[in-house]
């Protein structure tokens, strides 16, 4: 009888361990999977700031006609560019056309 408890004490302790070992080695990974992310971000931010820049100095290059031009044809595309993407309660309660 003291043997059979024994070995079952020595089994959960082994189960036990491998069990702990395990979640500290997925924590770990956690923790480099959460630090990846973060610099994919920045990453991702830094670029983002990058490119803003470039698009305002490439503007303020040009004259002041095309400017204006630009300025004109970035409205438009920006109107057509947003068509699908309506606000909700408007999509929900259009006018429906009498036919």
């Amino acid at each position: 009888m003291k043997l059979l408890i024994k070995r079952i004490i020595f089994v959960f302790l082994i189960s036990f361990l491998n069990f702990v070992l395990l979640t500290a080695q997925s924590r770990e990974e956690a923790r480099l999977e959460k630090e990846k992310e973060k610099i994919l971000k920045w990453e991702q931010k830094a670029y983002d700031k990058y490119r803003k820049k470039v698009l305002k100095h490439r503007f303020e290059m040009q004259t002041r006609e095309v400017q204006k031009r630009m300025k004109k044809s970035r409205k438009i595309s920006d109107h057509f560019n947003r068509k699908g993407s309506r606000p909700l309660l408007k999509r929900i309660f259009k006018k429906s056309k009498c036919i």
